[in-house]
C-alpha cells in the first residue's frame, strides 16, 4: 500500500477498534463516520475525492481484513 493508504488504514483500524491505529483528526473521523453511514452513491462520491480510502474499506469487507490491515500497518508502505 501506498503511505496515503497507510495513514488511511491507521485511521479505520482506530475507528473499527482494531490494534495498531491511530487517532484521527476531527475531520478524518467525520470523512470516516460518513464513508460508514453512506450510501453506496454517496460512498463513491467520498471515495472519488478521498481513493486513498478504497484499497483499505476493500480490505475491511474481508472477514480477516482487520488482521491484514493491522499487519500492513506493522509493515509500513510498499510500492505497488
Amino acid at each position: 500500500m501506498t503511505p496515503e493508504e497507510i495513514e488511511a488504514a491507521g485511521h479505520l483500524v482506530h475507528y473499527y477498534g482494531g490494534e495498531g491505529g491511530w487517532e484521527p483528526g476531527s475531520f478524518t473521523f467525520h470523512l470516516i463516520r460518513a464513508l460508514d453511514q453512506a450510501d453506496v452513491l454517496n460512498k463513491h462520491k467520498l471515495l472519488a475525492a478521498f481513493p486513498q480510502y478504497k484499497a483499505p474499506l476493500r480490505i475491511l469487507e474481508d472477514e480477516d481484513g482487520m488482521a491484514v490491515l493491522e499487519e500492513a500497518l506493522k509493515a509500513g508502505p510498499t510500492i505497488k
